[in-house]
């Protein structure tokens, strides 16, 4: 398992552009923030009774991966899915060694994270069947 500096060392290579964003974070640039909340929010919500071992997720904008740096620490199978191609190709390779999470790209335009998307968001839905995941 990988430790807090650990984290703070992967997140500190990512190239620029790639903000953990979180709303209460003092500085969103700063990857240890990052680490700490991301355990505050998925602490929290555990205590409410989500993310119960061997449950799927699904996280929608998952950006950088930030709640999956916590979630990486639990028995669950976690997908997350974003349109933007660099936070999901930087996913893809920090999340590697964890089998059971998966990152893919929705290619839905917006304008401003993804405006050569190909997809318009009024002709998207989500490409997976009812009931796939347990926690979303």
């Amino acid at each position: 398992m990988r430790t807090k500096d650990d984290w703070a060392e992967i997140y500190r290579k990512a190239s620029i552009g790639h903000i953990l964003w979180d709303g209460d974070a003092k500085n969103p640039y700063d990857p240890k923030l990052a680490y700490e909340t991301s355990h505050r929010d998925i602490n929290y919500a555990s205590q409410l009774g989500f993310f119960n071992p061997f449950t799927s997720t699904l996280d929608i904008g998952c950006g950088n991966g930030r709640a999956a740096i916590a979630l990486s620490e639990k028995l669950i199978y976690y997908t997350g899915i974003d349109v933007m191609k660099p936070c999901i190709d930087f996913c893809q390779e920090t999340f590697s060694p964890y089998k059971h999470f998966n990152f893919i790209h929705m290619n839905i335009w917006n304008e401003d994270s993804n405006p050569n998307g190909e997809i318009m968001p009024i002709n998207f839905s989500l490409p997976f069947v009812d009931d796939t995941f347990d926690n979303v």
